[in-house]
This record gives C-alpha cells, structure tokens and sequence, in this order.
C-alpha cells in the first residue's frame, strides 16, 4: 500500500508544514554555521517537524496493517465459508476501520467490497468496488474485486427470483392442496436451483424457503436436515424454528397436501423398462397418460445442491459502507 494510502487531509497538511518546519530550521542551522555562530539548541527544534511528518506516517502505516489482517481473513472466509469464528471476527474488524481513512484508500476500499461480497453483501460490495476503481481507475485489484463481485451478485439475483417463484407457488398451493401441477412447478424450481451456481451466502429466510419447498414435494427428511443447518446459524430465528415444528407435527400436511411431486428432485431418473404379466394386462384398470419423466440437469444429491452458506449474524452492520459521504 501506498504510505499516503489513508491518509487524512489535515495530516497531509500537518506532513506538508512539518516539511517546510524542516527545511527552514536547517537553513537556519546552515546559515548559522556559516556566519561562526553555531547554536547547538536548534537541534532540539528538529523534533517539532520529526514528529508532524512522523506521526501521519505511523498512523499511515498501522492503518495499513489492519487493512492487510482483514485482507487475510477475507480469505480464510472464502476458504472455509462455514468458519463462523472467522466471519465473527472480520465483521469486527471492519468495524474498527476509521471511514474517514478507507474513503482514501482503494486497497482499503477493494479489501471492504471482498469482505462484503465474502459475507454475501454483493449490493453493497458493488457500491464499495465501484468507489475503489473511481478513486484508482487504473487499479488491476479493483477491477479484479469488481469482475467477481458482478458474477456473485448476478447468480444471488437469479437465485432470489427463483425463490420468489418458489413463494408464489407455495402460496398457491395452500389455496390449492391437491393442484399436483403446482406441486410439480416447485419441484422444477427446485432443480433449477440444484442446476445453478449457488451464491456463496443467501439470507436465512430464503433458506427457510427452500427447505420447506423440499418438504412439500415430499422429501421431508432432506427439509429437516436443511432447517437445522439454518438453526445452527441462527438458533433464534423465527421462520426455521416453525417450519421444524410443522414438519415434525405433520402441519406442512394439512397446509399443502400430503402428494408427492411426480418429478424427482433428489437424483436423476433411471430409465427403467418393465413388461406387465397377460394377467395383470388384463386386470389392471385404464390408465391416465402422465407427463414425461423431467430429469434432473445435474447428477448428485439434492443434499448437495441445496446447502447453502447463511449470511453470518451481525452482517447486516456493514451496510454502512454503500452510503455516500
């Protein structure tokens, strides 16, 4: 990082006096000297202006370390974004940053946006980044920082439109409990969430929605495991904790149905060909045409698919940093 990197104005300022301080008194020092009448004292004035340039410089320097600690836990996050500990203590750590020194930086600025975007604040991470590359358009970091921010906010917007229709199709589907093409819509969805990349963090409601979409299509003991994952995160939280109780209690039942999805969410369909007994031909009933099997786009469990990293409690604090100044 730059030493001027955070600097404040009335340090600079404080740097620039300090600096003419200097050279005067040297000056004055050399002149003295030249004329015979050497004035010993004039050394100690050389520490007015050591300590005005001195003392924005440490500050500059020290600001600068915190901004490289958070730069490494950032990283941690992105490697481990289960590690609770380390998303605690970024979020305090940014906190402690002075706003006043990031708005002058942009490796401060750039290392804000990829905490945000860690912790799944990809709106305001766009705001942050895009004040770095303002400030230093020709920052390769920045522009690095701001390419994957703008690909994990796009794949968290399809993810939350797709939740969304997930939403209205639970709605209906409680005015309509035996529409088993609603039922089949959300299932549909569900794949497509399994299909595309999951954002590194979705808010815990969103969570919630999911997992009681996988419960109405019938997998109820994938939506337990899925409601507990939220419940570590937030053992408070409201939506997960009833949704426990309703799947437990067979609620969910009496809200949606109790029919299964006629698509498979869980893995991709086996084409199986079976040839009926003469007796059986005979005695089995007519039978209604249904759809055509729909596969899954992608192999795996739905276990894997639709496990996704909660935003971290106390995340919501560092908003801040998108407001103007």
């Amino acid at each position: 990082m730059n030493l001027l990197e955070g600097i404040q104005l009335h340090e600079l300022i404080l740097m620039i006096l300090g600096f003419i301080l200097g050279l005067v008194l040297i000056f004055v020092f050399l002149f003295s000297a030249m004329k015979g009448r050497t004035n010993l004292k004039l050394l100690y004035g050389f520490a007015a202006p050591l300590v005005m340039i001195g003392y924005p410089s440490i500050q500059s320097v020290e600001f600068s370390k915190d901004v490289v600690k958070i730069d490494k836990l950032v990283q941690q996050v992105n490697q481990n974004p289960s590690d609770t500990a380390a998303q605690r203590i970024l979020i305090e750590e940014i906190g402690t940053l002075p706003k006043s020194r990031c708005v002058n930086s942009t490796e401060a600025l750039t290392t804000i946006a990829d905490a945000q975007a860690a912790l799944g604040l990809y709106d305001s991470a766009k705001v942050t980044i895009q004040k770095a590359i303002t400030r230093d358009p020709n920052s390769v970091k920045a522009k690095e920082s701001q390419k994957d921010i703008q690909k994990k906010w796009g794949i968290q917007k399809n993810f939350e439109q797709k939740v969304e229709d997930i939403k209205h199709n639970m709605n209906q589907l409680e005015q309509r409990p035996n529409d088993i093409k609603l039922r089949d819509s959300i299932a549909l969805h569900l794949l497509d969430l399994k299909a595309m990349d999951a954002p590194v963090r979705v808010q815990q409601t969103q969570a919630v929605w999911v997992a009681k979409a996988v419960a109405v299509v019938g997998e109820k003991q994938v939506a337990e495991e899925l409601t507990n994952d939220i419940l570590k995160v937030n053992p408070k939280l409201e939506e997960a904790t009833k949704l426990k109780e309703e799947i437990k209690s067979k609620v969910i039942d009496k809200k949606y149905g109790t029919a299964r999805s006629r698509i498979n969410i869980i893995s991709k369909p086996k084409a199986t060909t079976t040839t009926p007994s003469a007796e059986n031909s005979r005695q089995a009933p007519p039978k209604v045409q249904s759809p055509a099997p729909v596969q899954a786009t992608t192999e795996g469990s739905v276990e894997k698919k639709l496990q996704f990293q909660l935003m971290p409690k106390g995340v919501e604090q560092l908003r801040y940093w998108d407001k103007e100044n």
